[in-house]
């Protein structure tokens, strides 16, 4: 599936309210695996989120919270997370995913 199609399908049927933010949805993802250690989508679908941005990186490298260009490259985030994320992740899994 190409990214288009991934960008197209996924991001408006799954994603609700975060349509259009791929570094929103790449940052929660990041939180949730490798600070909680409790993913909210599988690695196929975090690697497509950071092709979607490097596909059209001056556009997202200018949202404040968005990964370096290594950092997607290498499909991680090891850097500080900050509190917005977590708010919007708590949100997401409650709203969005339906988990308590």
């Amino acid at each position: 599936m190409t990214s288009d199609k991934f960008t197209e399908d996924h991001l408006k049927a799954r994603d609700g309210q975060f349509r259009g933010n791929p570094v929103a949805m790449y940052m929660m993802a990041a939180y949730a695996y490798y600070v909680e250690d409790d993913p909210i989508m599988d690695d196929w679908s975090f690697d497509q989120y950071a092709l979607i941005i490097l596909e059209d990186y001056e556009k997202w490298s200018k949202h404040p919270h968005c990964p370096s260009r290594e950092d997607l490259e290498a499909g991680t985030y090891l850097g500080e997370y900050p509190k917005m994320v977590i708010g919007a992740l708590n949100h997401y899994r409650k709203n969005i995913l339906g988990l308590a």
